[in-house]
């Protein structure tokens, strides 16, 4: 059996190897990023994903892995870059349960940060 570690160096490989879009890169990061929660990795999953968004052609199937991004960053307390991959996802976004999502997630964050700035005024 492979170690998963090996497996997912062999992706970070494929995508620093890649020029221009590469769909089999792009999988193997994505498995990769699917791999890491489960290991408590959660801002090596949002670069795993955000990495497979860059290396990928079709741009609906670009925001989703961005917003997959953007979520796994604000579980790893990243709120600014988990911001800056929602923009980057809602350009690209046109099927509505994409953008319902992103628009949840950017709403969530807005809610936490603003109850949280609010409390450090005092």
């Amino acid at each position: 059996m492979t170690d998963p570690t090996d497996v997912d160096r062999r992706a970070w490989h494929l995508a620093a190897a890649a020029i221009g879009w590469d769909r089999e890169a792009a999988h193997a990061l994505q498995q990769a990023a699917l791999r890491a929660p489960r290991e408590h990795r959660l801002r090596c999953a949002a670069s795993a994903w955000a990495e497979s968004a860059r290396l990928t052609e079709a741009p609906e199937r670009r925001a989703e892995r961005l917003f997959f991004a953007a979520e796994n960053r604000w579980l790893a307390g990243s709120a600014e870059r988990a911001l800056e991959l929602l923009a980057a996802a809602k350009k690209l976004a046109k099927a509505p349960e994409h953008r319902v999502d992103i628009e949840n997630l950017s709403g969530h964050i807005a809610m936490r940060r603003g109850a949280v700035m609010r409390g450090t005024q005092f």
